[in-house]
């Protein structure tokens, strides 16, 4: 059978609509409307065991309803960013009541650990402002920097923006109306929580961030319309090579964005 054929893409949509159709699945879906939750996360919220809401994420992964990433020790989950996927979950939740008392009480916990990774966040930007501070006061404030970033690269729209380097997600937040999706990479996890946490509070919900090595990352040739090193070659020792890694992953006439100290 040919690929995209009237009888598979059927299949494929009652694959997605049987495992949207139970109850703990479609509690899992609204937990994720928000942003990404861990598994040990999900069973805080749902008040399951680990290995009962594993099976349900694997059968809404497999669905195409959701996607799943790890980031060291704990794999993160969202719901799915693809049109199908994306379609078939707002559909179902659409149909949902918001005040039902279940949804509403995973809601209160979801907003629980919401407030426990802003808190975790704080606590590490804190114990970092004695850098920060160093670094803004090299150069010019930072509001300056995000429109001149903005009226280098125009007003799109623009498909994929990647930064790589994303630090506290700034860089995806200056260009969230700008972009179809935004992806943050960065080795820090506790710079990826704390760049979630910004997201999440900001409803961003086409952005995500995830783990990875700049000089090698986890993206197929010419696929990314924006790449973005804000504020990152000066902590390199080799430039020229997260230059070209992020060179490789940008499609022909996609664009490579550097914004750092003039004297490097």
């Amino acid at each position: 059978m040919q690929s995209g054929s009237p009888t598979q893409s059927l299949d494929h949509g009652l694959t997605a609509l049987r495992a949207a159709s139970e109850a703990t699945r479609i509690r899992i879906l609204a937990a994720l409307d928000r942003g990404e939750l861990t598994v040990s996360e999900l069973c805080r919220v749902l008040s399951q065991t680990q290995p009962r809401v594993s099976r349900h994420l694997k059968v809404l992964v497999d669905a195409g309803l959701l996607e799943r990433h790890q980031q060291g020790t704990s794999a993160y989950y969202r719901q799915a960013s693809t049109p199908n996927g994306s379609h078939v979950v707002r559909t179902v939740l659409g149909l949902i009541d918001a005040d039902d008392t279940t949804l509403q009480r995973d809601r209160h916990r979801v907003e629980e650990i919401r407030s426990d990774r802003a808190a975790a966040a704080a606590a590490y930007f804190e114990a970092m402002a004695d850098q920060w501070n160093d670094l803004r006061a090299r150069h010019v404030d930072d509001d300056v920097v995000a429109q001149a970033m903005r009226d280098l690269l125009g007003d799109g729209p623009f498909g994929t923006l990647v930064d790589i380097g994303t630090g506290t997600g700034q860089v995806l937040e200056v260009f969230a109306d700008r972009i179809e999706s935004g992806l943050g990479i960065d080795l820090s996890h506790e710079m990826l929580n704390l760049a979630r946490s910004r997201l999440t509070d900001a409803n961003l919900r086409h952005c995500s961030v995830r783990h990875a090595d700049l000089f090698a990352l986890d993206l197929v040739d010419d696929s990314v319309d924006v790449a973005v090193l804000h504020h990152v070659l000066h902590f390199l020792d080799d430039p020229k090579r997260a230059i070209d890694e992020a060179t490789r992953v940008l499609k022909p006439h996609g664009q490579l964005m550097v914004v750092d100290f003039a004297p490097h």
